[in-house]
């Protein structure tokens, strides 16, 4: 799997392309980046401007001391309901790799309560 994003007026203008040439200018960058890369088996865009939840930002940030005040909040179960995804994860927060992370964590949680 490979992920990436597009930002700023540059995501709009993206955006706006049809789905057909947002897959072969995600493929072309992709390419010129990784010159072996085979032709992907599955394509998938994600308009995070016109996102319901989000609204156009694929992950919440947060400013100097935020982490310290609010992650706990965060992180803690309440019940049988934990919380899993980029913004609650202690290390690559923002990234998938994140996401991945607190995802793990929440299934390790779930699995011994």
């Amino acid at each position: 799997m490979l992920t990436g994003f597009v930002t700023g007026a540059e995501a709009h203008a993206f955006a706006a392309l049809p789905a057909a040439d947002q897959r072969a200018a995600a493929v072309a960058q992709a390419s010129r980046l990784f010159p072996m890369l085979p032709e992907p088996l599955a394509f998938h865009v994600t308009d995070w401007v016109n996102e319901r939840w989000s609204k156009g930002c694929y992950a919440a940030l947060f400013g100097p001391g935020d982490w310290s005040a609010l992650g706990p909040t965060l992180t803690t179960p309440h019940g049988l309901v934990h919380f899993a995804g980029t913004e609650t994860s202690t290390e690559f927060f923002g990234l998938l790799e994140g996401a991945v992370r607190s995802g793990r964590r929440a299934a390790a949680e779930l699995l011994s309560a």
